[in-house]
């Protein structure tokens, strides 16, 4: 449990620490958000578990991002998307890079938090849902640190 309160506890750190040369400066996605996910794991190195072979769904809502650099230098994309979006990043997810290493954990107040290890599919992807939004937040980490020092 206490892994699971400090995991939480890293996300909203992290969250805060993510600094973009155009500070709060969140652009409009357009079209699939999975697909702007996918290319963005990709392009940092991540990939696709050769596991997986189901054909990648879409996720069709309203969705804005921003990317930049957290404190340590770690380039990192956000995407925020309506509340009600997260079952559908959840279920994609899960279709495009199988189980996540840390499972949703729920809090009693709705909200809820996973996320897939660098060792997995070669970056970090914390996803989580507030009280406000679903947030998915990709982080390139390099081989010199591991998923919680970024």
């Amino acid at each position: 449990m206490r892994r699971i309160i400090k995991m939480g506890l890293l996300c909203i750190l992290l969250t805060s620490a993510c600094k973009s040369p155009h500070s709060n400066s969140y652009k409009k996605g357009r079209g699939d958000a999975g697909i702007f996910i996918a290319t963005t794991v990709f392009e940092i190195g991540g990939s696709r578990p050769a596991s997986v072979t189901k054909a990648i769904p879409t996720i069709t809502t309203s969705w804005r991002y921003i990317d930049g650099k957290t404190e340590s230098g770690s380039d990192f994309v956000q995407i925020i998307m309506p509340r009600s979006a997260f079952f559908e990043l959840q279920d994609w997810l899960l279709v495009v890079f199988g189980e996540p290493a840390h499972k949703v954990v729920w809090s009693s107040r709705g909200t809820g938090y996973g996320a897939y290890d660098s060792q997995q599919i070669g970056a970090r992807i914390q996803f989580y849902i507030n009280n406000e939004k679903t947030v998915c937040q990709i982080f390139r980490i390099s081989k010199d640190q591991s998923d919680y020092t970024q």
